[in-house]
C-alpha cells in the first residue's frame, strides 16, 4: 500500500467517500495564520506597524472564517452553539495570514520578537470558547505546549483567571515558559505528567488537548508524513487519551467543565473516545472541523461532569 492509499484507507474506516474526497482535498500546506495579542497591544498598532514595514498580509474576523466553513460543510455537530459565542467580542479576533516569505520577515522585527503577535492555527483557539469561561476560573491546561491555548485564555480574558499549564518534555516545558513571558500572559506551570497531579487539586474547568496521531494536520504532498503517521501510532495515541481523560475527572470539580479536543479527525480518537465516558459528563456538546487551507481538521467535545 502506498502512503497516498494509507491515509485515505485510514479515513474509510470513517467516513464515506464524499466526505473521504472532501477531507483529502482539504489536507494541503496550511496558511500562515496569526493573532494579536491584545495583553500587549491592539489590532490598530499592529496593522500600523505592518503597513509601515509594508509587509503583506490579508486579515479576517474569526467569526467570517467559521461561517464559511460551515456554509462548505466542513464543520459538523454542535455548529449553533458555536456560532452563539464566536461573535462574542472576546472571541471574534483578527485573524492574520501571510504567505511564507512575509512569515520570514514578520519573525525577524519587533512585532514577533516582542510578543505583540503569536502565531497560532486557527482551529487551536476553538476549544477555549467551549471551555465558557468566567473571572475568577481556575483552569488546568493538561498538555499545554507549546501554550497557544492557555495564551489564548489569558488574552481574552485579560489575566482574570487563574491557568495552570502542565508540560513534562523538558524542552517543549522551557519554550511555553519563554512564550507566557513574551506574550505577557499571567499563567503557572507544571513540569511533570498530567498523570502525576495529585487527585486533591480541584479545577473548574479542565481542557485536555490530548496527544493523537495529527489526522487533521495532514498535508498529502509531504512525502514524508508516514515515517510517523501510522497504526502505531494511532493505536498508542488511543491508549494515553483514554489515561489522561480518566485523571481529568478526577481532577475536575463536580459541575466543572470539561473539554477535550484532538487535532484529529479520526473517529476512533474522537466520537469513540467519547461514548466512554459520556456517562460520566452532562450538557455535552460536539464539533468537528474538517481541514482546509485555513483550518487544521479539528474535534472537540465538553461537557459538565456529573
Amino acid at each position: 500500500m502506498n502512503n497516498d492509499n494509507f491515509f485515505y484507507e485510514v479515513l474509510k474506516k470513517f467516513y464515506n467517500n464524499d466526505i473521504c474526497e472532501k477531507i483529502y482535498k482539504g489536507s494541503v500546506k496550511k496558511n500562515n495564520t496569526f493573532r494579536v495579542n491584545l495583553n500587549k497591544t491592539n489590532l490598530q498598532d499592529v496593522i500600523s506597524k505592518l503597513k509601515k514595514e509594508d509587509f503583506k498580509y490579508k486579515n479576517f474576523k474569526f467569526y467570517d472564517l467559521i461561517l464559511n466553513c460551515k456554509n462548505d460543510e466542513l464543520l459538523t455537530y454542535d455548529l449553533d452553539y458555536l456560532m452563539k459565542f464566536i461573535n462574542r467580542e472576546e472571541f471574534n479576533v483578527d485573524i492574520f495570514f501571510v504567505d511564507d516569505d512575509n512569515l520570514k520577515k514578520i519573525k525577524n522585527t519587533d512585532i514577533y520578537n516582542d510578543g505583540l503577535i503569536y502565531f497560532q492555527n486557527t482551529s487551536t483557539l476553538i476549544p477555549i470558547i467551549f471551555l465558557n469561561l468566567k473571572p475568577g476560573d481556575n483552569i488546568l491546561d493538561m498538555c499545554a505546549a507549546p501554550g497557544g491555548k492557555s495564551l489564548f485564555i489569558q488574552n481574552v480574558m485579560k489575566n482574570k483567571v487563574n491557568v495552570t499549564a502542565v508540560e513534562l518534555n523538558h524542552i517543549r516545558y522551557e519554550r511555553m515558559c519563554n512564550n507566557f513571558k513574551k506574550q505577557n500572559a499571567n499563567v503557572f506551570t507544571i513540569k511533570d505528567n498530567s498523570l502525576n497531579l495529585d487527585d486533591n487539586l480541584k479545577f473548574d474547568k479542565i481542557l485536555l488537548d490530548a496527544p493523537c496521531s495529527g489526522s487533521g494536520t495532514i498535508n498529502v504532498f509531504d512525502e514524508n508524513i508516514y515515517t510517523y503517521f501510522t497504526e502505531d501510532l494511532i493505536e498508542k495515541s488511543i491508549i494515553r487519551q483514554k489515561k489522561l481523560l480518566e485523571k481529568a475527572l478526577k481532577l475536575l470539580k463536580r459541575k466543572g467543565r470539561l473539554v477535550y479536543s484532538t487535532c484529529s479527525i479520526l473517529n476512533s480518537e474522537n466520537e469513540e473516545i467519547l461514548l466512554l465516558f459520556k456517562k460520566k459528563l452532562e450538557n455535552i456538546v460536539q464539533l468537528k472541523i474538517f481541514p482546509n487551507e485555513c483550518f487544521e481538521g479539528f474535534y472537540i467535545f465538553s461537557g459538565e461532569k456529573l
